[in-house]
């Protein structure tokens, strides 16, 4: 039966689409498949992107202030990020 989920066609650069394809060799996974999981990890930052945008355009006299604590927030949550990385990289 076919999905009724809805499609997006991508047309991606011959760099991006080589590393997707070696991702795809080494893991065994559909490229599509790898590319739609990344896309469903990288939804809270799209969601907190979204959120930032829409309150700037709502109070454009403190857009500067809102731009600020997203990045501000961005920056702690990649630290975080990498702190988490580097403690599975250390159990290797």
């Amino acid at each position: 039966m076919p999905t009724q989920k809805p499609r997006i066609a991508l047309t991606v650069p011959d760099d991006l689409n080589d590393l997707l394809d070696r991702l795809s060799d080494l893991s065994g996974t559909p490229k599509t498949k790898l590319i739609v999981e990344m896309l469903e990890q990288y939804s809270p930052v799209l969601e907190q992107v979204l959120s930032a945008m829409e309150q700037m355009k709502a109070d454009k006299e403190k857009a500067p202030q809102i731009a600020k604590k997203f990045a501000n927030e961005m920056l702690l949550d990649a630290t975080s990020m990498v702190g988490d990385f580097s403690k599975e990289v250390k159990k290797l």
